[in-house]
C-alpha cells in the first residue's frame, strides 16, 4: 500500500469517526427533547384526569374539546400517528 492510498483511508477513517460522534450527539440530544416531551404530557394527561374527576360546579372550563375524527389536537396543530 503506498503512502497516497494510506493517507486517503486514514482521512476517511477520521471522517467517519466525525460523522459517527456526530449523529450520537445529534441522537442523545432527541432523546433527550422526546423524553421531556413525554413527561410534560404525562403531567398534562394527569392534570386533565384529575380536572375530569372534580365535582361538576368547581371544575374549570379548559380547552373545547376535539373529536377523534376531527384529527387535530386541543391546540389546533395536526395529530400525528405513529
Amino acid at each position: 500500500m503506498d503512502a497516497k492510498t494510506a493517507s486517503a483511508l486514514g482521512l476517511r477513517l477520521l471522517e467517519l469517526e466525525q460523522r459517527f460522534e456526530s449523529y450520537c450527539t445529534l441522537h442523545e440530544e432527541e432523546l433527550k427533547e422526546i423524553r421531556s416531551t413525554l413527561k410534560q404530557l404525562r403531567a398534562e394527561m394527569l392534570a386533565l384526569s384529575r380536572d375530569e374527576s372534580a365535582p361538576d360546579d368547581t371544575q374549570a372550563e379548559t380547552a373545547p374539546k376535539a373529536s377523534a375524527d376531527e384529527g387535530e389536537s386541543l391546540d389546533g396543530l395536526p395529530i400525528l400517528a405513529l
